[in-house]
């Protein structure tokens, strides 16, 4: 198994995936407590047709996640800016739109049916170098984002509304926590997949909702889960032969199931 950690391709991805397991968790506490999830099929979708777009054009498949991801949450915040429509609304919008168009892309492009699956599953073993420090680079950002703001996104976490009355920016929180939600969602897509990323993302976060006991503790917890189950996935992966996305998947659903039974023995004291 050591040998192939001297392949390029495969150290890559390993450190792409163990920056992500890190950073990516964080921003799932995000969505978990302002209740974001329509958000996240909507840039699922949004990345698919990104991905889609560029195998037409020839360029990146994440830079194309990355700019529709961006164009659809500048999307969102405009039209939801007033208040008049809810976002849950213009989330479901923007996604049925988003996955219509892919179709389309997909479909006139004449873009090849195994390309167009490897968008669901993704390939941490085809990350590029230039992917790689994009990767780097945003989870750095997060991680500083979360330290220098702890205390003000405390606040907005625990009670948003009476944040904002409280002269925090709550709102310019919330727009940057939607635009690296939208850059985390596609480069998410590109390590696992569409279809595994909550793995990576969302059930950190689940799992340090379980046994966390403030905000603080949650950050921590979770990104300490999603470098255990990137870690332990990747090896997996590589120890049995089976997709990394895989791998990591029933590593974080592992961890899930141990912090349920915390819970629950916590819970019986």
């Amino acid at each position: 198994m050591l040998e192939y950690l001297a392949l390029p391709p495969i150290q890559r991805g390993f450190l792409a995936l163990l920056t992500a397991g890190i950073a990516f968790p964080l921003i799932g506490v995000f969505v978990i407590r302002l209740n974001l999830i329509t958000l996240r099929f909507m840039l699922m979708h949004g990345a698919l047709l990104g991905s889609a777009l560029a195998m037409g054009l020839q360029i990146s498949p994440l830079l194309g996640s990355l700019v529709v991801n961006l164009l659809l949450i500048f999307i969102l915040i405009a039209v939801t800016r007033r208040g008049d429509i809810p976002t849950g609304y213009a989330t479901t919008f923007l996604m049925v739109v988003s996955i219509a168009l892919a179709v389309i892309v997909i479909y006139k492009a004449g873009v090849p049916a195994k390309d167009a699956l490897s968008i669901l599953w993704g390939n941490i073993y085809a990350v590029r170098g230039t992917e790689l420090a994009i990767n780097s680079g945003v989870g750095a950002a997060i991680i500083l984002f979360i330290l220098i703001l702890r205390r003000r996104l405390t606040a907005v976490l625990f009670n948003y509304d009476v944040a904002a009355t409280s002269g925090i920016p709550a709102e310019t929180y919330r727009r940057i926590i939607l635009i690296g939600t939208g850059i985390t969602i596609a480069i998410s897509m590109r390590l696992v997949g569409a279809l595994l990323l909550d793995s990576l993302v969302l059930l950190p976060a689940v799992s340090s909702l379980l046994v966390a006991g403030s905000t603080g503790a949650m950050f921590l917890v979770s990104s300490l889960v999603g470098l255990f189950s990137a870690l332990a996935g990747f090896i997996l992966s590589l120890w049995f032969d089976i997709p990394v996305s895989a791998g990591v998947t029933l590593t974080s659903a592992l961890v899930f199931g141990i912090m349920i039974l915390i819970k629950h023995f916590r819970s019986s004291l």
